[in-house]
């Protein structure tokens, strides 16, 4: 059994109180690791250097007196045991920056979180080197891996689908990826200047050169990926828009401009203000039960609870963002369910009035109709929810909303095999009727309405050849991922990882300095893409295998940051 091994198994053996006991143990040791046997052939000028290595498995630093020698190819090695332990010249073992880069980017620790958690002092800097070498790793691995990834997509009678897509909080650069639709997992991912058709085109050629050729690929709405698509691979490869991005996109031209029109006669009225407003009023005089009898506190708590209703009225939303989600269109709803409801109770001649309550009931209803007897704002409601119709009628041709309760950023992530497969010529059949439709309605349209729905129209015919639900392969109609949200979903989750290990929600800078590689931890989630890159062992051991030539190529290439590029007002001209 080895040295190391054997101190291992000691801190193991000394159970709960391990870090005091460990310390009282190793303190003082300088622990030697010689040469096996098997290892001294062909070795001259052979010395022993002192190294002081942390590790998380032994606890702490530790020194050690490592013995090395010049082999036969004119290297200096030191023995393979130590070669499995620490990098050549690093002061960290290999467990120690997996560990720190572990709870860095998947735990989702801040640097002095890491700190307290280590059992050796460690400075906020080293945390950081640490991080970025075990993406360096994690990416040697990866890269090392792709032959057996490749065998493992490219199943016998099933497509190879990739999804790919971009994001940038308008920094400096774009980080960009291309997942396999079926698994998930992360094939390549990069920073780019930009999301532009000559860069993606250089990913893409990459890619084809490691993993071969797709058979599908999914994208957003980008013009430039999908114009990088065509040029590079013509009709060999099939391309398909995420439906999600396509409804946004034709909703944003069916809605928005009304959708803010709504929104602005709403801040006009300041309906929420003088709501706050007399919540607060009515609040004290409930609070000054001398004023009231018991029957006007209760007629104050009611008109309370109205109040309450109607600022409430985001609870009708299902965060699918706008135009899926309309907040104002609800605020208006309320605020118009309220006034007639007023209007009914103070029109009642039944009711026992008291003047406190009603006099109440007067103010709030004279509130809120700032915004109902507002005929531009009422105009403005009818317009949106007409033009909301027309929309919900294209976003059932692709979504059943009656099966369907998800929403659009956790559902058919996947393309899952399904027993049958329908008729999917009906869907380009439906989306053709939607489009005549669109045409009979600009032409009996008035004003920006022509437009909206001519625009509408065009993109549907644009597109409904690249909004299929199945794909022809082999002779077999296979089902496609509906969005791309394997992507989207992807690059939330790593922004909200940012924020928290930074505590900063503006992530302009961030992803600017990140290695684009912290895309590819997701693919740890996975226990296929882990048996195959780590081959069954633990990742620190896998990462004391990849030779430290490729680490410095890979780290060398990953230091270099991308600058946007400037282009020059005489040539823009």
């Amino acid at each position: 059994m080895n040295t190391l091994c054997m101190l291992y198994q000691l801190r193991i053996v000394l159970s709960e109180s391990y870090t005091e006991k460990c310390a009282k143990v190793l303190s003082g040791m300088s622990v030697f690791i010689p040469f096996e046997d098997t290892e001294t052939k062909g070795l001259s000028q052979r010395k022993t250097t002192q190294r002081k290595v942390r590790s998380t498995r032994l606890g702490q630093a530790m020194d050690f007196r490592v013995e090395s020698g010049v082999n036969e190819a004119g290297q200096r090695i030191v023995p393979a045991d130590f070669r499995n332990f620490a990098p050549k010249g690093s002061g960290f073992s290999f467990d120690t920056i997996w560990d720190v880069t572990r709870m860095r980017l998947l735990e989702n620790m801040q640097r002095s979180e890491v700190q307290q958690a280590l059992t050796f002092p460690i400075s906020t800097g080293s945390i950081s080197n640490l991080t970025q070498k075990g993406l360096v790793y994690i990416r040697a691995c990866h890269e090392n891996a792709i032959p057996e990834l490749k065998k493992f997509f490219c199943l016998k009678g099933k497509p190879f689908i990739w999804q790919m897509d971009g994001t940038n909080e308008g920094g400096k650069s774009t980080l960009f990826q291309v997942r396999e639709s079926r698994s998930g997992i992360v094939l390549w991912t990069k920073n780019i200047p930009t999301e532009n058709q000559a860069d993606i085109e250089l990913i893409l050629k990459e890619m084809e050169a490691e993993f071969g050729r797709p058979d599908v690929i999914i994208s957003d709405m980008s013009g430039k990926g999908i114009k990088a698509v065509e040029n590079l691979w013509g009709k060999s490869v099939s391309l398909f828009i995420c439906q999600f991005h396509f409804l946004r996109d034709i909703g944003k031209d069916l809605l928005m401009e009304q959708y803010e029109a709504l929104r602005k006669s709403i801040a006009t009225s300041k309906i929420s203000a003088n709501l706050n407003s007399l919540r607060k009023n009515f609040l004290g005089q409930i609070n000054s039960a001398s004023e009231l009898n018991v029957k006007a506190a209760a007629d104050f708590q009611k008109i309370i609870e109205l109040i309450d209703w109607i600022c409430d009225y985001k609870s009708e939303l299902k965060g699918e963002g706008t135009p899926f989600d309309l907040q104002w269109k609800h605020y208006y709803e309320r605020c118009n369910k309220a006034f007639k409801q007023i209007e009914q109770i103070l029109n009642t001649n039944d009711r026992e009035h008291h003047p406190q309550s009603t006099k109440a009931l007067g103010q709030l209803r004279n509130a809120v109709s700032k915004l109902i007897v507002n005929k531009s704002a009422t105009r403005r409601y009818r317009a949106l929810v007409e033009n909301q119709r027309i929309f919900m009628e294209i976003r059932g041709i692709f979504w059943d909303d009656i099966e369907d309760k998800s929403a659009p950023l956790s559902r058919n992530i996947k393309a899952e095999e399904g027993e049958a497969a329908p008729d999917d010529c009906k869907l380009q059949r439906d989306i053709q009727a939607m489009a005549d439709k669109l045409q009979t309605l600009s032409e009996q349209a008035t004003g920006a309405n022509i437009s909206r729905y001519s625009k509408a129209k065009k993109q549907l015919e644009k597109y409904k050849h690249q909004l299929g639900n199945y794909f022809q392969f082999e002779g077999a109609l296979h089902p496609l991922p509906r969005t791309n949200n394997l992507c989207e979903v992807g690059f939330r989750d790593t922004k909200s990882q940012m924020r928290r290990t930074t505590g900063k929600k503006n992530l302009v800078r961030i992803l600017d300095s990140t290695s684009a590689e912290i895309m590819l931890l997701q693919n740890l989630r996975n226990e296929d893409y882990c048996r195959i890159v780590f081959k069954g062992k633990a990742i620190h051991e896998a990462f004391a295998e990849v030779p430290q030539e490729t680490v410095k190529a890979i780290a060398k290439e990953m230091s270099h940051k991308v600058q946007k590029r400037l282009i020059s007002p005489i040539i823009k001209q």
